[in-house]
């Protein structure tokens, strides 16, 4: 749209490609509403005229020859795919017609693809493992990059978190936060930044190093300390403390200010690591969790 997004860097109007949206989940009045919400949302911007709209009834691989001659013709920059399951026709445990629709996705080339698919509410809300798509592992197997959506809505507003979890060529990226609101009497949509612990669920599914960061930022803001020590840490993290410490010691972003400390305290107790962030203001009454 020409407009930052979520307080990113501005893309000029000009430089966006064709967009074209292969939709098997609504229809196209109820797209364009949306569009238009999220637009009045953005200053009231000009919806680009560079979006193709195309309701799909029929399984991507049946119609894949029209659909990348029209991909090619208007030179689409960004193919978006909602969603998997449709797309496959339904047979979305059966491998052979999941790789079949995965090819066909991959033939849309040299344009960029984004796919959505969903998971199960249950497998979604359960924090103890990582979400699957629906249907056959070949889903992730064949993906090139693949994104984990978490949300939580409350309050006529829903906190969205964004989890890299695999990634063919080049690092994982950072978690995204993003922070999506109504105007109902406005009809207006706003995207905004949001913060990944605004989501639980997305923090114990980031991997053990991040969700080490999140933690020890939660127990900053709940207790009032800087310093953390290795057991809390750990308890929180549900891991050893012998792992905990390992993690820790990766960790650039933070340090220990006991390093070099050895014995027991005047109670008996061993001394232990005390972990703050490099970034923060000391304060030695702060040490101890």
């Amino acid at each position: 749209l020409g407009l930052d997004f979520a307080g990113g860097d501005r893309i000029h109007r000009g430089e966006l490609p064709g967009v074209m949206y292969f939709d098997w989940e609504e229809n196209a009045s109820e797209t364009a509403r949306r569009f238009q919400w999220m637009a009045k949302g953005m200053d009231n911007v000009r919806i680009p005229r560079n979006i193709i709209y195309r309701r799909m009834k029929r399984p991507l691989a049946e119609e894949l020859s029209a659909m990348r001659a029209e991909v090619i013709r208007r030179k689409v920059g960004l193919v978006i795919v909602d969603s998997l399951a449709p797309a496959t026709g339904g047979e979305i445990k059966d491998e052979r017609s999941v790789t079949r629709t995965m090819e066909a996705i991959r033939d849309l080339s040299p344009a960029a693809r984004f796919v959505t698919g969903p998971v199960t509410k249950a497998d979604a809300r359960n924090e103890n493992s990582r979400p699957s798509i629906i249907g056959s592992s070949f889903y992730e197997y064949l993906c090139r990059s693949y994104w984990e959506m978490q949300a939580n809505h409350y309050n006529g507003q829903v906190s969205i978190a964004l989890l890299h979890k695999k990634v063919n060529t080049g690092p994982l990226q950072a978690n995204i936060g993003l922070k999506l609101r109504w105007d109902d009497r406005g009809q207006m949509a706003f995207l905004e930044k949001g913060d990944v612990r605004d989501v639980k669920v997305a923090v114990e599914h980031s991997d053990i190093r991040t969700k080490m960061v999140y933690k020890m930022g939660e127990i900053q803001e709940r207790t009032g300390q800087l310093a953390i020590s290795t057991s809390v840490l750990a308890k929180e993290c549900e891991i050893t403390p012998k792992y905990a410490t390992k993690i820790l010691g990766d960790l650039s972003v933070v340090e220990n200010i006991n390093d070099g400390k050895r014995g027991r305290n005047p109670d008996g107790s061993h001394i232990e690591a005390q972990w703050r962030f490099k970034s923060d203001p000391w304060n030695e009454g702060a040490v101890g969790a």
